[in-house]
């Protein structure tokens, strides 16, 4: 066996890859995108783990095959173990290997490597990540391909130089991962082998290429030579679409890396899922043009979580029936100030409000500056939500728990008591809790999230009972899958076999949610509290 090597990957990490490699693609290095891809938040490049190889074991590849199984997050404690075993080139060594994410003892890559010996020469100035110039010489565009407008056959091609300056900047970018107390690493020791930065290239030309954007990286088989590559010319990548399957939205790319005078530096295969752009909510038109008045003319409404999805959407049809509205946001301030625009270009009001529910300061912060603005809050609509990850009970741990027990239950928990005491002085409220059809039929893999869901039903029952006399309700929206960005990293397929088990045949829209919300909010669900509104359309329960 050999020892294993633990690192971890920061924010500034990646954009120091993404800097050397020029894989600059948004799901790693723009927040506000990732935010909205199906993983919710900034992605690790698949590739930076995988170089720590050249850390756990010397050598320079010949081969590499590597799977990418979960994606990793900045900030990921990661561990990287594996056995030696039988070398299919002569003159090589093998290795199996593992990286897993330590807390959760879930593997994220898997794959093979064999290497042969490289004598490296030492670089002993130190390297600023800052100032290492990207291996690609060549900015590249970002390209924004949709799985529809790949076509087989189509080639991207660009020129990759590594230098002893790139090894040394790929080598302090690997030992910053260890500065966490995890090892030490003297700073005249071997550079990496060159083929290591070539082998990162093929994370560029997915990322920036094949198809850009909405790319995951998935697969890469490949071979490499070690052959001597001047500095000045170095290696022309080509990349070629091979594969295409609709079904599965993936594709695969072969590629190959040869220098001018056509010395083969490597070739491979890469395989890529294609996801799907955000999803864009109704514009505030549509929304005006299908809602209701319900009579909510002046009403204060506070919607946490308002800044995308389906509290966006909640939050512009109580402005179109003329409510003022706070925006409450965590992290999506640019989001929520968008939202709160297209509001005011309607014709409406509206202002946003950031603030973490899961603080107790936050909270009435929040409610003090909503007080002071619009007055007391007279409907309340609970609709915070942390991600919608799928994770086996096996690999569950209880953190992951407590952080959505945190976001669902907290959060509506100090809510509801900051603004109860006005709603009593006012002799009138309406809480509305969205909950999820989940906590009736538990889907495989989501045990956190549904337990806070199911604690967030007998919150909505305690207080409809406790306030029923005090002229507040309080209820709970219980949606099947809604399409928006926290169900977009369901497969298509899922997605598919789920709506044709629907009797009406089509998923909820943000705006079927948003409908049943207003609806409890009004004077037409006066005489309604403790109740549970499933919105499945036309699945059990039926209540």
């Amino acid at each position: 066996m050999v020892k294993a090597i633990r690192f971890r990957i920061d924010e500034g990490m990646v954009d120091a890859f993404a800097a050397l490699t020029g894989d600059r693609s948004s799901l790693h290095v723009d927040e506000g995108f990732a935010r909205r891809a199906p993983f919710r938040r900034r992605v690790v490049h698949g590739m930076l783990p995988v170089l720590y190889l050249s850390r756990w074991v010397s050598g320079a590849p010949v081969a590499l095959a590597v799977r990418f199984l979960k994606p990793v997050f900045p900030g990921d404690m990661l561990e990287l173990k594996g056995s030696e075993e039988n070398a299919s080139v002569e003159g090589a060594r093998a290795y199996r290997f593992d990286i897993t994410r330590v807390e959760s003892g879930e593997t994220v890559t898997t794959g093979t490597v064999q290497l042969v010996p490289f004598q490296g020469e030492t670089w002993k100035s130190e390297a600023e990540l800052a100032d290492a110039h990207s291996i690609v010489p060549e900015r590249l565009q970002e390209r924004v391909a949709l799985f529809e407008e790949l076509e087989k056959g189509e080639e991207a091609t660009f020129r990759v130089i590594v230098s002893r300056e790139h090894r040394a900047a790929l080598r302090a970018l690997l030992v910053r991962g260890l500065a966490y107390g995890v090892a030490e690493s003297p700073e005249d020791e071997p550079l990496p082998a060159p083929s290591w930065l070539y082998a990162a290239a093929t994370s560029t030309y997915v990322g920036m290429s094949m198809p850009g954007r909405y790319a995951t990286y998935t697969e890469l088989i490949s071979t490499w030579g070690t052959p001597r590559v001047d500095d000045e010319e170095g290696a022309l990548f080509t990349g070629k679409v091979a594969f295409l399957s609709a079904s599965t939205r993936m594709a695969v790319g072969r590629f190959r890396l040869e220098t001018p005078r056509g010395v083969e530096v490597g070739q491979g295969t890469v395989k890529v899922r294609v996801g799907e752009p955000p999803r864009a909510m109704p514009s505030m038109p549509e929304v005006q043009a299908r809602g209701m008045d319900l009579g909510l003319q002046g009403r204060v409404v506070l919607v946490t979580g308002a800044s995308r999805g389906i509290g966006e959407t909640i939050a512009k049809l109580f402005a179109a029936h003329g409510a003022r509205v706070v925006v409450n946001y965590h992290r999506g301030k640019g989001d929520a100030e968008r939202v709160v625009d297209e509001i005011a270009a309607a014709g409406g009001q509206a202002m946003p409000i950031g603030a973490d529910v899961t603080d107790a300061v936050a909270v009435r912060r929040l409610i003090e500056e909503t007080e002071h603005a619009f007055g007391p809050v007279e409907v309340l609509v609970n609709n915070a939500a942390g991600d919608y990850d799928a994770t086996d009970f096996g690999h569950l741990t209880w953190s992951d728990v407590q952080r959505d027990l945190d976001v669902i239950l907290k959060g509506a928990f100090l809510c509801c008591q900051a603004v109860l005491p006005g709603m009593v002085r006012a002799g009138f409220g309406r809480i509305v809790n969205l909950s999820t059809h989940a906590v009736e039929a538990p889907p495989v893999g989501h045990t956190a999230y549904v337990v806070a869901k199911s604690a967030l039903v007998g919150l909505t029952r305690s207080l409809a009972v406790e306030y029923a006399g005090q002229g507040i309700t309080v209820n709970a929206v219980m949606p099947g899958m809604v399409e928006t960005d926290l169900t977009a990293n369901v497969s298509s397929l899922a997605r598919e076999t789920l709506r044709r088990d629907i009797p009406l045949q089509r998923l909820a829209s943000p705006l079927d949610v948003a409908r049943v919300v207003l609806f409890l909010a009004s004077d037409a669900a006066a005489y309604m509290t403790g109740q549970q509104l499933p919105l499945t359309g036309g699945l059990p329960p039926f209540r």
